[in-house]
């Protein structure tokens, strides 16, 4: 390792996953805290950030989704002995209830970035690097293709991390 880059704890910038590399930027997606971080390769002293929290009204449309991620997060851990990691999860997501962007890839003539939102299942395609939002597409519910689905369970792809063929 020659180089390395640390932020403050208020930096949205928890749990990384996916990371892409660009002529000027590593770009690397956090899961934990709802951001996609553009890190300046030059100086490794300046960074740019693509917020992905999603808002109240996004959370509350989506129940299915962040009740299962509370029903998960209770099922991994006793809240009364261990509430200090429930209050932390919630403030590294930025208080979010929903799962977050996981899978970045840059495309070759590095015009293009997509990433993948699991919580609120859609792949979204950036212009890079000024980071507008192309496209947008909303994938199906995982229940139209697997009908032994409790209805009731969540609907999401469920993104890890992606890979950019052509």
């Amino acid at each position: 390792m020659l180089r390395h880059w640390s932020a403050g704890r208020e930096v949205p910038a928890h749990i990384n996953s996916d990371l892409a590399l660009s002529d000027q930027e590593l770009i690397f997606c956090n899961g934990g805290s709802q951001s996609i971080v553009g890190l300046d390769l030059r100086s490794f002293a300046k960074f740019r950030l693509i917020d992905e929290r999603p808002s109240l009204a996004a959370q509350m449309g989506r129940p299915r989704e962040v009740l299962n991620q509370i029903f998960e997060s209770f099922a991994r851990g006793n809240v009364f002995s261990n509430s200090q990691h429930f209050l932390g999860a919630l403030k590294v997501s930025r208080f979010s209830l929903l799962d977050s962007v996981y899978a970045c890839q840059l495309s070759a003539d590095q015009c293009l970035l997509l990433t993948a939102n699991r919580g609120l299942n859609h792949i979204t395609v950036y212009g890079y690097p000024s980071g507008e939002i192309r496209l947008r597409a909303t994938m199906p519910e995982l229940q139209k293709y697997h009908s032994w689905l409790s209805p009731t369970s969540d609907p999401g792809l469920g993104f890890h991390h992606g890979f950019l063929l052509g």
